[in-house]
């Protein structure tokens, strides 16, 4: 997969709208909800690493004003921040108090 060298429409509307209301959230994530032996934080950090290449939505971020942003490169991401783990207690209740905690963290 390669990055557009220009945003798309929707692109720069989030990026704006990022700019323009900093207290609504534009941060998209992704949870893993492992069943059995999980890998280490460590293992998993490694293995999302070692796919960055193949991954340029976690490698690229649009910079400058409003609409006028464009895609910066950022070859080693950091995963120390991106790349977290959460242990929760069983139970839905658990997954959904923590999915809305996420929510509210850039």
């Amino acid at each position: 997969m390669t990055m557009p060298l220009r945003p798309t429409s929707m692109d720069l509307t989030m990026h704006d709208m990022a700019q323009v209301h900093p207290s609504i959230s534009q941060t998209i994530g992704v949870i893993l909800h492992l069943e059995g032996t999980a890998p280490s934080l460590g293992e998993l950090r490694a293995y999302v690493g070692s796919h960055l290449t193949s991954q340029p939505r976690l490698t690229h971020y649009l910079h400058g004003p409003g609409l006028k942003a464009r895609w910066h490169h950022d070859p080693a991401p950091d995963l120390d921040h991106r790349v977290r783990e959460q242990h929760l207690p069983a139970g839905d209740q658990h997954l959904d108090t923590a999915l809305s905690s996420l929510v509210a963290h850039p």
